[in-house]
């Protein structure tokens, strides 16, 4: 049985997808939210104990500080580079099958078996899909009927 999604990489799909993405791909999430404050505490107490005496407690300040203020600046910046990119408002087709996942873009086509999927998560809003070689798939449930998103999760190795 085949099962079609048609994805018109604009925006809102860039918007969504690094949203989905950061929440449930990154496996990192939970320490970066302490990294900064961490670096932050660490050099302020290095500056008073060392009466500003070492420049480390700068160091580590403005470390603290790029980490609380990197979430602000990587979104707009991802989604900025995927509209400059030359896939940017174009339309994608991927097409779910017994055997895998084709996809098709004006600039290339790709096909991969199910047994290349490392692992497929359902989101609050689509679904991501990891190959074990390459980025993830994102398909927004808002672009795919029930039964596509079903198909897909019954697929999960």
């Amino acid at each position: 049985m085949n099962h079609t999604v048609k994805l018109v990489l604009n925006k809102n799909y860039f918007t969504e997808m690094f949203s989905q993405s950061m929440r449930y791909a990154n496996k990192w999430r939970k320490i970066e939210r302490v990294i900064g404050p961490f670096f932050l505490v660490l050099g302020i107490f290095l500056f008073v104990i060392t009466d500003g005496k070492m420049a480390s407690p700068f160091v580590l300040v403005l470390i603290g500080l790029y980490e609380i203020l990197s979430p602000l600046i990587k979104k707009p910046w991802w989604i900025g580079r995927q509209m400059k990119s030359n896939i940017a408002n174009s339309e994608v087709t991927i097409n779910f099958t017994e055997t895998g996942i084709e996809t098709s873009t004006p600039y290339s086509q790709s096909s991969i078996e199910w047994t290349g999927v490392e692992r497929i998560l359902e989101t609050k809003k689509g679904v991501l899909i990891w190959p074990q070689k390459g980025i993830h798939i994102y398909i927004p449930k808002s672009d795919a009927r029930k039964d596509v998103i079903q198909f897909i999760t019954t697929k999960n190795v």
